[in-house]
């Protein structure tokens, strides 16, 4: 447990920027303490939805494995329990002490080669660091949270068991919407109505102050668009005339 502890604080205290390559190159760069997004491409590990939002602990009072106290955790979102605040995780025991072990705005990501690691820290009576194996199962809807503790030293390990931590397990359902552009029918639309806008306005602008007409004769074109439903309407007849079998209007030739 002493080589995990030193290996885990080396992790820890390496890297700031919340990345730490995997065994074979592969990172999870981390997007703030709710996500981090694997640079292969392969997705995102989004756990927004595995932690409660009101301020309360998701995963309250678990007994961990390896002491006898008890530990509160909610991932992405800060909580208050105790004497702890802004939490990630909290120690307490059955005497109503509890030490703050991990501050939610802490969070550092990394990727092993195998499972997502979450680091927190905090600066209490002595710097307390935490580390969260984020382990991706599929067939996990609910999470599963798994608190080993610590053996003496302020350093506490968990585990948690979700599909959120498969990349887009959670991410692209859920919290990801896909930018669309403009449908061809809608730029169509656009188009038609920016050149009717242009017709009209450059139109009547032409009329009034070039040809200095006035009333109905300031609109472009007036005699060809008076007569546009009569021409419709016929044309129209003419349609329904050929597929009933007739020959359109009367007064049109047959050939």
């Amino acid at each position: 447990m002493a080589v995990i502890s030193y290996v885990w604080l080396g992790l820890g205290v390496a890297l700031t920027l919340g990345v730490v390559p995997g065994s074979h190159g592969k990172q999870c760069v981390g997007q703030g303490p709710c996500m981090c997004v694997f640079d292969d491409g392969t997705g995102t590990a989004d756990m927004t939805t595995t932690g409660n939002t009101d301020g309360t602990p998701k995963y309250s009072d678990y007994t961990a494995l390896y002491d006898s106290y008890l530990y509160s955790y909610n991932p992405c979102y800060p909580f208050s329990q105790y004497s702890c605040s802004d939490a990630a995780m909290c120690q307490s025991d059955y005497g109503g002490s509890s030490w703050q072990t991990g501050d939610a705005n802490s969070a550092v990501w990394s990727f092993d080669g195998t499972n997502i690691q979450i680091y927190y820290s905090a600066n209490t009576d002595t710097l307390r660091e935490s580390f969260i194996t984020v382990i991706c199962d599929p067939s996990y809807d609910e999470p599963f949270v798994e608190i080993q503790g610590s053996q003496g030293e302020p350093q506490y390990y968990g585990r948690i068991t979700s599909k959120c931590a498969c990349p887009d397990g959670c991410h692209k359902t859920i919290y990801h919407t896909p930018s669309e552009g403009l449908s061809g029918g809608s730029i169509l639309l656009i188009v038609v109505i920016v050149v009717l806008v242009v017709y009209l306005v450059g139109g009547v602008t032409y009329n009034r102050y070039v040809r200095h007409n006035t009333g109905r004769e300031l609109f472009p074109n007036t005699s060809f668009w008076g007569a546009l439903p009569g021409l419709v309407k016929e044309g129209f007849c003419f349609v329904i005339g050929c597929f009933r079998g007739g020959s359109g209007k009367k007064g049109y030739d047959n050939i």
